[in-house]
C-alpha cells in the first residue's frame, strides 16, 4: 500500500485528508449558524429587556408623577383651608343672609403654581342653563337636600326630587320611605305596611338589618331598598348627609333648582288653595331674582321676600312655609381640586367636604388619571 504524504492541506490530495477536510469545512458552517442563532437570541434577549427597562422607567416615571400630583391635590386642599379661614374668622351668622353676602364676594375660581405643577380650586356642581353661574369656589353643602334631616313628615321632598328627575311614581315613593325608615330608631314602617323594616333586608340572599342610624355616606343609599346604581348617579349631584343632625335645612339662594322644585312641590301638596302650578311658578321666580336683581347684578347676596318675588296668593302662601326651612349660615362647605404636573401631564383631583366651625375633613375623594 502506498502511502501519499500531504505537506500542503488546502492541496492534498489524500482520502483521508480529503475527508477530514471536508468534516471541518461542515462542522464550521454549523458552529457559524449556532453562533448567528445565537447573536440573534441575545439580540433578541437584549431588545426585550431594553423595551421592559423603558417600560419600567416610564411606569415608574408616571407613579411618581401620580403620587405628586395627588400630592398638589392635597396642597390645594391646604390652601383652601387657609382661605376659609379668612373667608369667615369674623363672619356671624343672622337671619338676613349677611353671612351669604360675604360668601358671594369670594372668587370663582383659585389658582395657584406649586412644584412641577398646579392646582385650581373650583365649585364642583354644575349649573343647569337657567340657573346663575357659580360665585364661589366652594358650594355651601345646604345647597342640596340633606337626607339625613328627612323624616316621615317631610320625606315627600325626596319623592319629588326623585320624580323630578325622571324616577318612575311607585319607585320615588318607595325609596323616600325607605331612607326613612333606614335612619329611624323604631322598626315601624313609614309606609304603614304590617310588615316590620327589617323583614326585606333579612330576606335578601345576604341577610342584613335595618340601620336605624343616620347615614354615614351617600354610597350608604345602595343598602336600602329600593335603590339602584344608577339611580344613585341621578341623585347624587342634589343630595348630601351633612350635617347629621339638625333637621332639614336649605340654602335657598344657591340651592340647585332640582331642589328647590322638590320642597316647593312637597309644600303645596299639604296646603290647601295651592298646587304645583303654584310652586313651579314660585320657584320660576326665586331663580329669577337669584339670577340677576333689577340694577342688573348679582341678588345671592341680598334678601329674598315675597314683595321683591311679586308673589301672587298661593305662591306666597308655599314660600312662607318653604323659609321655615331657610338655611341661616353655611355649616359646611364642598369644593373641588384638580391639579395637573406640567412635566408629565398627569392629573388628579379631588372633591372635599369640610365643617365650617372645626375646619375639619368630612369627606373626601381623591383620584388620578
Amino acid at each position: 500500500m502506498t502511502t501519499v504524504k500531504c505537506t500542503d492541506y488546502k492541496n492534498c490530495q489524500d482520502p483521508q485528508k480529503l475527508a477530514v477536510r471536508s468534516r471541518l469545512t461542515n462542522d464550521s458552517g454549523i458552529v457559524l449558524v449556532l453562533v448567528l442563532w445565537l447573536v440573534a437570541f441575545l439580540s433578541a434577549l437584549a431588545f426585550i429587556m431594553g423595551r421592559s427597562a423603558q417600560a419600567d422607567v416610564a411606569l415608574a416615571r408616571y407613579q411618581s408623577a401620580r403620587i405628586r400630583t395627588e400630592g398638589y391635590v392635597w396642597s390645594g386642599l391646604n390652601f383652601a383651608l387657609a382661605r376659609l379661614k379668612n373667608e369667615f374668622s369674623n363672619d356671624t351668622a343672622d337671619t338676613d343672609g349677611n353671612h351669604q353676602a360675604r360668601i358671594a364676594s369670594s372668587t370663582t375660581i383659585l389658582e395657584e403654581a406649586v412644584g412641577t405643577g398646579s392646582f385650581r380650586l373650583s365649585c364642583p356642581v354644575s349649573t343647569e342653563a337657567d340657573e346663575a353661574p357659580a360665585t364661589t369656589w366652594f358650594q355651601d353643602e345646604a345647597a342640596r337636600l340633606n337626607l339625613n334631616g328627612l323624616t316621615a313628615n317631610n320625606c315627600a321632598v325626596l319623592k319629588e326630587l326623585l320624580l323630578g328627575l325622571g324616577i318612575e311614581a311607585s319607585m320615588a315613593k318607595e325609596i323616600s320611605l325607605s331612607v326613612v325608615d333606614w335612619q329611624d330608631a323604631d322598626n315601624i314602617p313609614a309606609s304603614g305596611e304590617q310588615d316590620g323594616e327589617d323583614d326585606f333586608y333579612m330576606s335578601q340572599k345576604r341577610p342584613y338589618h335595618s340601620k336605624n342610624r343616620p347615614l354615614e355616606s351617600v354610597e350608604e343609599l345602595l343598602l336600602v331598598k329600593g335603590m339602584t346604581p344608577g339611580i344613585l348617579d341621578t341623585l347624587r349631584p342634589f343630595i348630601t348627609i351633612f350635617p347629621r343632625s339638625g333637621g332639614l335645612r336649605v340654602n335657598l339662594k344657591t340651592a340647585a333648582k332640582p331642589v328647590l322644585l322638590a320642597l316647593a312641590r312637597a309644600i303645596s301638596a299639604t296646603q290647601i288653595n295651592t298646587n304645583l302650578s303654584d310652586a313651579d311658578a314660585l320657584v320660576g321666580k326665586i331663580m329669577e331674582y337669584r339670577n340677576v336683581s333689577q340694577d342688573g347684578t348679582s341678588a345671592t347676596s341680598t334678601e329674598m321676600d315675597a314683595e321683591s318675588l311679586k308673589l301672587n296668593a298661593g305662591e306666597k302662601a308655599i314660600f312662607f312655609t318653604l323659609m321655615t326651612y331657610k338655611s341661616m349660615a353655611p355649616e359646611a362647605v364642598r369644593f373641588a381640586v384638580s391639579a395637573k404636573d406640567s412635566y408629565t401631564g398627569v392629573q388628579a383631583s379631588g372633591e372635599f367636604i369640610v365643617d365650617l366651625h372645626t375646619r375639619a375633613i368630612l369627606s373626601w375623594q381623591v383620584s388620578s388619571s
